[in-house]
C-alpha cells in the first residue's frame, strides 16, 4: 500500500530536478495566486462563488480552497503527489470547461494548470520529495 500512496517514480537527478521545479512553481503559483485569495476571502466570496456542480456556493468554494491550498501545499512538499494532483486536474478541468468556458484567458491558465498536474500524475514526485523518502 505504501509503494502506491508514495510511488515518486523512478528518475535520475536532472529529471528529479525538473520535477521539483515544476512542483514548486506549479504548486506554489497555485497557492499565492488562487488559493490563498479565496481563503482570505471565503465570507465575500460564498455567497457568489460559481457552483458548477450543484454543490452549493459556500461548498464548491471549500472544495476550490482544498484543492488549491492544501492539495498545491501537497504537490510543493511531494506527499502523495500523484494522488492530490488528480484533484487539481478535476478542478481545473471545472474550471476550464464549465466554468470559464467562454473565457480564453481564463482557460488557458486553467488549462496549464491541468496539464502539469496531469503530468506529475504520471511521472510522480521525483526523487527530491517526501513521497521519494517514504517509499524507501
Amino acid at each position: 500500500m505504501k509503494k502506491v500512496l508514495f510511488n515518486s517514480g523512478g528518475h535520475n537527478t536532472a529529471t528529479s530536478i525538473g520535477l521539483l521545479l515544476i512542483r514548486l512553481g506549479i504548486g506554489g503559483m497555485m497557492i499565492f495566486y488562487h488559493g490563498w485569495s479565496k481563503l482570505i476571502n471565503y465570507k465575500d466570496l460564498s455567497k457568489d462563488f460559481s457552483d458548477p456542480l450543484g454543490m452549493g456556493s459556500g461548498n464548491s468554494l471549500i472544495a476550490a480552497i482544498v484543492t488549491e491550498v492544501l492539495c498545491s501545499a501537497l504537490i510543493v512538499l511531494g506527499l502523495m503527489t500523484r494522488w492530490v494532483a488528480f484533484g487539481i486536474v478535476f478542478t481545473m478541468g471545472v474550471a476550464a470547461f464549465v466554468v470559464h468556458s467562454g473565457a480564453i484567458d481564463k482557460i488557458e491558465l486553467a488549462l496549464i494548470y491541468l496539464i502539469t498536474t496531469l503530468a506529475l500524475m504520471f511521472t510522480g514526485a521525483g526523487k527530491f520529495s517526501i513521497d521519494a523518502s517514504l517509499s524507501k
